[in-house]
């Protein structure tokens, strides 16, 4: 693969650090041949994704143009190797999240609500007496999923110009009734979203009574995306709820290669790593958390590009596509940098 690069360039030799051998430099405007892939090295200026040529020299890649590789937070951290969905940034797709509520206030995702409470792409469900996010787990899948980068400060998450849905179901304890979540499936379907996400689980007895609603959903088009569970979860017999449902997509974490036979409802893993995303007050603008959760919703973000990419796409489809993009676990030897894993 042919890149230009846009800046002077170190080349660095046998690894992608600052401190690796550097014999020459690239000028503005050269040609570089690299293998396409991506590698998490050392970071500069916040960006830690280097670039490798067939000579096994290494190129910082804030240094070189001609790849779109979209942000998840300010300093780019964690960059998705995967990521090479140009030009795409989930608008006109409609994201359902049902979760804790939102911090309709964080610089990061007011424009979504107009910093308004009581938007109507935002509803209460739970018994708290507004939509206020007061746990922070829904403001964080947020932003993960569609916080929009303003004038370079802060989060942009993977699908800055969805829509995004908010359907509060969980109470301010934590806790829900399986009615918070059928009236929350009904709006969303009212309201026609391309996709749900649940980064969460509920119990077996739970599951049994919205699972007639959730297959109305699919039947619908809808694609729906849940939490699967992290490391030794994802080889129980049976799975969380409703990412167990063979038409909805699910997300793993795992932090290692556990040498079991995974449960066959789990579709995709990402490595367990630490991730930043927005936070739930003005004293908290930026959160930081892990498993299975998050990785649901960046997958979320994710499906949205590709849905503007690809109008009407099937949930086979869109786990078709996901697999072109993703690697093998039982061959996977990374779970330090984020990568796309097929079960």
């Amino acid at each position: 693969m042919k890149v230009t690069v846009s800046k002077y360039l170190n080349v660095r030799v046998g690894s992608p650090s600052l401190n690796a051998p550097c014999y020459q430099y690239l000028a503005p405007g050269s040609e570089l041949e690299i293998d396409g892939k991506l590698y998490h090295g050392d970071p500069f200026y916040g960006n830690t994704i280097w670039y490798k040529d067939r000579g096994g020299n290494y190129y910082w890649s804030g240094g070189v143009g001609g790849l779109d590789i979209p942000n998840i937070s300010i300093n780019q951290s964690l960059t998705l190797r995967y990521q090479r969905i140009s030009g795409l940034s989930g608008k006109g797709i409609k994201v359902g999240i049902i979760d804790t509520g939102i911090y309709h206030e964080h610089p990061n995702l007011s424009r979504k609500f107009e910093g308004n409470l009581f938007s109507k792409n935002i509803r209460n469900f739970s018994s708290s007496t507004n939509t206020l996010d007061t746990i922070g787990h829904g403001t964080f899948m947020s932003g993960l999923i569609g916080a929009q980068n303003i004038d370079g400060l802060g989060f942009q998450g993977l699908a800055p110009d969805c829509e995004l849905f908010i359907a509060k179901i969980y109470n301010d304890d934590g806790s829900y009734h399986e009615q918070n979540i059928l009236s929350a499936l009904d709006w969303l379907l009212e309201i026609n979203v391309d996709i749900i996400n649940f980064s969460l689980s509920v119990d077996q007895s739970t599951y049994l009574k919205i699972k007639p609603k959730i297959e109305k959903v699919i039947q619908s088009g809808t694609i729906c995306v849940a939490a699967a569970g992290n490391d030794h979860t994802l080889f129980e017999q049976e799975t969380l709820y409703p990412a167990i449902h063979d038409k909805v997509i699910s997300v793993g974490a795992i932090s290692r290669f556990i040498n079991r036979t995974m449960n066959e409802a789990v579709d995709f893993l990402f490595p367990d790593i630490v991730m930043q995303s927005c936070g739930y007050s003005k004293s908290n603008l930026v959160a930081e958390s892990s498993g299975t959760s998050v990785f649901t919703a960046l997958i979320s973000g994710l499906i949205a590009l590709l849905i503007e990419k690809e109008p009407n796409l099937t949930v086979d489809k869109v786990k078709s596509r996901l697999s072109e993009i993703s690697s093998d676990y039982q061959t996977n030897t990374i779970y330090d940098s984020l990568i796309l894993l097929k079960t």
